[in-house]
Parts: structure tokens; C-alpha cells; sequence
């Protein structure tokens, strides 16, 4: 590994480390957040954090969308027999963002060793199934402020507001939001479903009688929001005419 991409690892993860620091200090003047011990809400943080990293090592570079749409390079990606949301994934791969996925493991894992529930086979299952959910779902959101850069150019700010900005949300428990966010991040960009559902449950903080099914919210969010990704992508690409029309 060269020297510029270990200094860009190492910033990476200080980044990263940053947010856990600023949740550490949160706690370090209260007990509980939302009924959330510390280890819980890093449990939450950690499987948070796990889809987002995976999400933006997949497609963060797609916020580089809107350079290649004004310099005509995305041309290039038109000529290729191969499907073009494909071959901008495959464009590039970030090795500084590792840092921030082995970062948010390491959290999950030091935090489930302190939190008092048992660590089953069936809660191993659905943290491995909220981890993939959660992926889609950021990935999903990422795409489809892709495209619609290819009517805007400059919608990439928005998009990143609900990325990276739903990295932070999507890390404390849904509790501490007022109602009328809850219920835009749960129904209208389901941001809400990345982790909270799930971890709320294999950390026994579900309250009594929550139906089975809401631990799996997360996966008709991830069917239906990837099925509008590949939607409007497939629109966009359509309606896109180059830079030499």
C-alpha cells in the first residue's frame, strides 16, 4: 500500500473514530438515551455504521456522477455491452473506506460482549440480514441521487444529506426523533429500517407485543427502494443524450 493511500486509511478511520467519540461523550453525562444503554445504542452504531461503510465502498463514488456527466465521460460507460449502473460500480474501489468498515465491526462486536442478551444462532441471522438490508438501502438511496443528476446535474448535495446524513441518524434509536421524522424516515425513505427494528430486538428492548414481522422491516424497505433505484436509473439513462447532442 502506498503512502498516500495508508494516509488516506488512517484519516478515514480518525473520521470515522470521530462519531464514536462524540456518542462516548453523549453518554458520559447520561445514563440512557431512549431507554438505550451505552453498549446497546454501540450495537446500533456499529451495525449502522457496518451497511453504511459497505454502501459507500459499493457506490459512494458515485457522487463523482455530475464530473463525468459535464465532461461527456460517462459516454464511455455507453459503449460497453454491459449494464451502465454496473460498470459505474465497478469503477472504482477506495481502499481509505475499509478503515471505516473495520471500525464499525470491531464496534459491534466489542459492544454485543457487553450487552446482556445471548448471542443466538436466529440473532446472528437477522444482524447478518440487517447488515445486508441496511447495505441495499444506502446503496439504493446513493443511485437514485445518481440519477437524478442526470436531469439536475447538482442534486448530489441532497443525496448526501440523506447518506451521510442518515449515517448519523440511523446510529442513535429512533426514539430520540420528533414523530414527524420518524415517520418520514420509516415510510418515505426508509432510513429508519436500516438497523433500529432489528438491533431494538436481538437487544430485548422491544416493547411487549411488537408484531414478529417489524424486526424484519428492513427487507420489503430494501425490495421496494432498490426496485425505484433500478427504476429511475434505467429512466435517466434513457432520457440521457451526451455531451455532443
Amino acid at each position: 500500500v502506498s503512502g498516500g493511500v495508508a494516509l488516506d486509511l488512517v484519516g478515514a478511520t480518525f473520521t470515522a473514530a470521530l462519531d464514536l467519540v462524540a456518542l462516548l461523550v453523549l453518554f458520559s453525562n447520561i445514563d440512557e438515551m431512549d431507554g438505550w444503554s451505552v453498549a446497546q445504542v454501540c450495537v446500533l452504531f456499529g451495525v449502522a455504521q457496518t451497511a453504511f461503510a459497505l454502501a459507500e465502498l459499493l457506490v459512494g463514488h458515485l457522487d463523482k456522477l455530475p464530473v463525468e456527466l459535464r465532461a461527456g465521460t460517462f459516454d464511455m460507460v455507453l459503449l460497453q455491452p454491459r449494464s451502465s449502473l454496473l460498470m459505474m460500480i465497478a469503477s472504482d474501489f477506495s481502499l481509505r473506506r475499509l478503515g471505516q468498515l473495520a471500525l464499525a465491526l470491531v464496534t459491534m462486536v466489542v459492544a454485543w460482549a457487553r450487552v446482556d442478551a445471548a448471542l443466538t444462532p436466529s440473532a446472528v441471522a437477522l444482524l447478518l440480514l440487517t447488515v445486508a438490508t441496511g447495505t441495499v438501502i444506502f446503496c439504493a438511496v446513493w443511485v437514485i441521487g445518481a440519477a437524478s443528476t442526470f436531469w439536475t446535474v447538482d442534486t448530489m448535495e441532497l443525496t448526501n444529506s440523506l447518506t451521510y446524513g442518515g449515517r448519523q441518524l440511523t446510529s442513535y434509536p429512533l426514539g430520540i426523533y420528533q414523530a414527524w421524522l420518524r415517520r418520514f424516515v420509516v415510510f418515505v425513505v426508509p432510513l429508519g429500517c436500516v438497523a433500529y427494528f432489528p438491533v431494538r430486538h436481538v437487544v430485548g428492548l422491544d416493547p411487549a407485543g411488537t408484531p414478529t414481522l417489524v424486526r424484519f422491516a428492513g427487507v420489503p424497505a430494501a425490495a421496494g427502494l432498490a426496485t425505484v433505484a433500478g427504476l429511475a436509473w434505467r429512466a435517466a439513462v434513457r432520457t440521457y443524450r451526451g455531451t455532443g447532442s
